[in-house]
C-alpha cells in the first residue's frame, strides 16, 4: 500500500529524531548523566517553576493577540494551548496543535479570527525571540571563547536577525494594501485562474485581513506581546541556569543565555520530529562542549566531596594508540588512560596575574601559612563557569590545598598580589608571589594530544584499575599543567 507524502514526512521525523537520540547517547556518558539526573533530587519542582510561569505567560501572550470584543476567557485558553501542545507533542507541532486550537475554539470565535491570533502570538514571540536571540549572540561571539563554527553560526543569526527586523518593520509601518491578497491577485492576471474563488484561499486572505488588523490597531498590544517574549525567553534561560545549579555545578548567566538561544533554534529546526526527541538532547549536548560546560577539570576541591574512584593523573604523553593514551607520569611511571567516546579536550594556557580581577572564578592551590594562603598555582575558569567552591586539601604537594572561590579583591603588596576570595562557607586571603603558575583554559579537540604535550586528568578509576578519561587538560605552546 503506497504511502502519501504526508505519512513519510512523519516516518522520516521519526527517524530522523530516533538516529539524533542515539547519537546523543553515544556523544554523552550515560553513568555520568544518569548520576547527576539523581542529583536533581527535591530540586525538582523548583525547576519546572519556569516552565509553568511561561505556560501562563504564552497564554496570556494569545489572549492579548485576540480581537477585545471577540477574546475567550483565560482559563479556557489555558486549557485549549495544554491540550494542543500535548497533541503537538506527539505529533507534528505546527501541523497538529494549532489546527486543534481552532477546533476546540470553534465554538465561540470565528476560524479566521482564532489563526489570526494564533499567528500573531507566535510570529511576534518567535521575532522578539529572533532579536534576543542576535544579541544574545553577539555578546557570545564577543566574550566566551568558543571553536570558529560556533562562533560563524552565531554570526549568521545575527544578521538573519537584522534581515527580519527591517522586514517585520516595514510591514508594521505600511497603514494601507494586504501582501497575500495582492499576490494572488498578480497570479490571478498571469495565469488566468480565479484562486480567490477557492474557500482555501479566501480563508487565508480573510485570516490576513484580521492579522493586519491587529498589527496595525494599535501599539499596546504589540508593547505587551514584546514584553511577553522577553519575559518567557529568559525563563526558559533561568530553567537552564536551575538545572545547573541544582547539581552542583552553577553557570553564568551569559552561558545559560547561549545554551538556551541554541536550543531554541533547534527546537524550530527540528518541529517536524514529535516531541523534538532526540534534536533538543543532541542540541543541548553539542552546545554546552562547545562552551566548554563539560571540562571541569577539578573534580571537587575536598576530598570528602570527591567520589573514591577518581584518580588524578599528571604526565606527559608518549603516544595515542587508538583511544588508549600513553603517558609518563610526573613520578616516572608508564600509565596508559583510556579516552572516553565522547573525550572532551580543553588547552590550558598560560595567564597572568593581571587577568585576574574582581568577580573572577578562580582555583588557587596553595600552601596554608598563617591566616593566608600562598598561592602556588591558579587557574582562571571562563567565564560563567563555575566548578563546585570550597576549601579543602589538594594533591599537588603534601601540603597543598585547593581552594575554588570568587575574587572579591586583588590588593598589590610588596610581596606580591593579595586576593581576597569568597565561597559559600568562608573566605581566604592567597597571596599570589611572582612565581606563581596562572594558567587559563580554551576548547580544543583530541588533535592537540600529541607526544610530548602535557596533560592533566581527573579519571575514572574501575575496579580492576583501569583509568578512563572523559575529560583532558593539555598544556598549549608546551606548557606544563602546573596543578
Amino acid at each position: 500500500m503506497a504511502r502519501s507524502a504526508a505519512q513519510l514526512v512523519s516516518v522520516a521525523a521519526i527517524v530522523i529524531g530516533i538516529v539524533l537520540f542515539a547519537i546523543t547517547l553515544v556523544y554523552i556518558d550515560l553513568d555520568e548523566t544518569l548520576a547527576v539526573a539523581g542529583r536533581l533530587g527535591l530540586a525538582l519542582p523548583v525547576i519546572l517553576v519556569p516552565a509553568t510561569i511561561w505556560q501562563l505567560l504564552r497564554t496570556w501572550g494569545w489572549a492579548v493577540a485576540f480581537p477585545d470584543d471577540t477574546r475567550p476567557p483565560f482559563t479556557r485558553l489555558l486549557r485549549v494551548r495544554l491540550a494542543a501542545d500535548a497533541i503537538g507533542f506527539f505529533t507534528v507541532r505546527g501541523i497538529a496543535g494549532e489546527p486543534l486550537k481552532v477546533v476546540l475554539l470553534y465554538d465561540r470565535v470565528a476560524p479566521e479570527v482564532t489563526t489570526a491570533a494564533i499567528a500573531l502570538e507566535r510570529l511576534a514571540f518567535a521575532v522578539i525571540g529572533i532579536i534576543i536571540a542576535a544579541l544574545i549572540s553577539l555578546v557570545v561571539v564577543t566574550r566566551l571563547s568558543m571553536p570558529s563554527a560556533w562562533d560563524t553560526m552565531f554570526t549568521l543569526l545575527i544578521l538573519g536577525a537584522v534581515i527580519l527586523l527591517a522586514i517585520v518593520g516595514m510591514m508594521a509601518r505600511r497603514r494601507s494594501d494586504d501582501y497575500l491578497g495582492r499576490l494572488v491577485t498578480a497570479i490571478d492576471h498571469a495565469t488566468g485562474r480565479r484562486l480567490e474563488a477557492s474557500r482555501v484561499i479566501r480563508f487565508i486572505l480573510a485570516v490576513e485581513d484580521v492579522l493586519l488588523q491587529l498589527v496595525r490597531g494599535g501599539r499596546h498590544r504589540l508593547i505587551v506581546l514584546t514584553v511577553l517574549a522577553i519575559a518567557c525567553y529568559f525563563l526558559m534561560a533561568v530553567e537552564v541556569w536551575l538545572v545547573f545549579w541544582a547539581i552542583g555545578e552553577p553557570i553564568g548567566v551569559t552561558q545559560g543565555l547561549a545554551v538556551e538561544t541554541f536550543a531554541r533554534l533547534a527546537s524550530v529546526a527540528s518541529a517536524a520530529i514529535p516531541g523534538n526527541i532526540g534534536a533538543l538532547e543532541a542540541s543541548n549536548a553539542a552546545v554546552v562542549a562547545a562552551l566548554g560546560l563539560a571540562f571541569v577539570l577539578v573534580a571537587t576541591t575536598v576530598d570528602a566531596q570527591q567520589p573514591p574512584a577518581r584518580e588524578r593523573v599528571r604526565g606527559q604523553i608518549v603516544a595515542l594508540d587508538g583511544k588508549n593514551l600513553k603517558l609518563k607520569s610526573r613520578d616516572g611511571k608508564d600509565v596508559t588512560v583510556m579516552l572516553a567516546d565522547n573525550v572532551v579536550v580543553s588547552a590550558m594556557v598560560k595567564a597572568d596575574v593581571g587577568d585576574i580581577k574582581q568577580n573572577s572564578y578562580i582555583g588557587a592551590a596553595g600552601i596554608p601559612q598563617g591566616d593566608k594562603i600562598v598561592a602556588q598555582a591558579i587557574q582562571i575558569f571562563p567565564e560563567g563557569f563555575r566548578p563546585p567552591e570550597g576549601y579543602g586539601p589538594w594533591d599537588l604537594t603534601a601540603d597543598s590545598t585547593m581552594t575554588n572561590a570568587t575574587v572579591e579583591s586583588v590588593v598589590t603588596q610588596a610581596s606580591g598580589r593579595e586576593i581576597k576570595v569568597k565561597y559559600k562557607d568562608g573566605e581566604k586571603t592567597i597571596l599570589v608571589p611572582p612565581g606563581a603558575a596562572i594558567v587559563a583554559y580554551q576548547p580544543a579537540d583530541a588533535a592537540m594530544l600529541k607526544p610530548g604535550g602535557n596533560v592533566f586528568i581527573v579519571a575514572r578509576k574501575s575496579p580492576d584499575g583501569m583509568l578512563m578519561a572523559p575529560r583532558v587538560a593539555v598544556g598549549k605552546d608546551g606548557l606544563v599543567p602546573p596543578l
